[in-house]
């Protein structure tokens, strides 16, 4: 959802991005419609946002001042891109989707990095010692015994060769191997109680090792399905022998440069 967002602002704050999805639609004529339906219909419904735990108060806030600005725009009725620009409170609504972005940046801050790196690493490794495949953030896993039809999407996964041989390996559709190892990046708007039940419930369903990343005070914490558990900080090194032979990396390098927040 929140990435759903981004991408729709990243649109709706760039002329040349929104002239360009004109192009692509092969009505002419639809791009104004559109442009508001995708925004309005599509993401933001200020009674029915069942995802707004997604969000800070400040960003919904903005969310809905803009969704105000577009649904008045799209009493104008214009036909094409070209002439919405020119409307002022269309360009009000650029401005507001740029503002908005740097709300999003500010109180993501770190989360995205943390997950990328962890997850190149991985990879990286995944690669030079055909050790297993590492998986990235939205993959889905369909793999849960006691509800067959439940999928989740952690932040990044592993599942090693023995688990799952590269042979027998699909990539279409969702993953019914439970992984070796996942892990997730906690972000600002993530509630505790959540996070331990979709810890727990990734244990419960096989899952061997989890990590979860904090970039607000930069530890991560290790829960094992044997019981053991560990919380390690930037003068320490993440590594899964068990899992992982020859992988480590440092916890300070995966946070990368601490942001004005965290030192805060």
């Amino acid at each position: 959802m929140r990435k759903s967002m981004i991408e729709t602002l990243e649109m709706l704050a760039s002329p040349a991005a929104q002239l360009t999805y004109e192009a692509s639609l092969t009505q002419a004529g639809h791009a104004p419609t559109e442009l508001v339906s995708i925004f309005c219909d599509d993401l933001f419904h200020p009674h029915e946002l069942v995802h707004s735990e997604k969000f800070t108060d400040e960003e919904l806030k903005s969310l809905a001042h803009m969704y105000g600005l577009i649904l008045e725009v799209s009493g104008h009725r214009h036909s094409t891109v070209e002439a919405m620009l020119k409307d002022p409170l269309w360009r009000r609504v650029v401005g507001l989707a740029g503002e908005t972005l740097g709300l999003f940046a500010r109180s993501y801050d770190g989360t995205n990095s943390v997950g990328n790196n962890i997850f190149n690493r991985l990879d990286n490794y995944s690669g030079r010692g055909k050790r297993g495949r590492a998986f990235p953030e939205d993959t889905g896993f369909r793999c849960f015994a006691d509800d067959p039809g439940r999928v989740r999407k952690p932040d990044g996964a592993f599942i090693s060769f023995d688990t799952l041989p590269e042979s027998d390996y699909e990539p279409d559709g969702f993953c019914t191997t439970v992984p070796d190892l996942i892990w997730e990046v906690v972000s600002p708007n993530d509630l505790a109680y959540e996070l331990d039940a979709k810890i727990d419930e990734w244990l419960a369903a096989g899952v061997k090792v989890t990590w979860v990343f904090h970039p607000q005070n930069r530890t991560v914490h290790i829960l094992r399905a044997d019981g053991t558990s560990a919380v390690l900080r930037e003068r320490d090194t993440l590594g899964e022998p068990s899992l992982l032979p020859g992988f480590s990396a440092s916890v300070r390098e995966l946070f990368g440069r601490p942001s004005r927040a965290t030192v805060a």
